[in-house]
């Protein structure tokens, strides 16, 4: 059975708060949760949906229950607007592609922003 994964506003950043309070490396966490320091770095800018059965370790690992990860707060959610809308389009096209395409949709895409620069 997959698991679900997760993408909502202001998740990295509370990812990324309760890592540093918990005086952890995105190294460290990585090697306690079986990914790479890159896939942290993406969960922590929400470049990247996190597994529910990662978001579990993680809490685990920080010590801080899985809803404190899901608790949508004021501020998180921006302004829509053109730019917001094609990006949730993409994102959902994104995250109902089959997983085994995952890899090969974010290299493309990184390679196009890469070509925006």
């Amino acid at each position: 059975m997959t698991s679900k994964r997760i993408g909502l506003p202001g998740l990295g950043a509370r990812l990324r708060d309760a890592r540093k309070a918990a005086h952890m490396t995105q190294e460290g966490v990585a090697r306690a949760v079986g990914v790479s320091w890159m896939t942290v770095h993406r969960w922590e800018h929400e470049q990247r949906t996190i597994n529910e059965n990662k978001l579990e370790q993680i809490s685990d690992l920080y010590g801080k229950p899985v809803r404190w990860f899901l608790t949508i707060q004021e501020g998180d959610l921006d302004e829509p607007n053109e730019a917001t809308e094609i990006a949730r389009r993409i994102y959902h096209r994104v995250s109902n592609a089959p997983e085994k395409y995952h890899a090969m949709i974010e290299k493309v895409l990184d390679d196009m922003i890469a070509g925006l620069k």
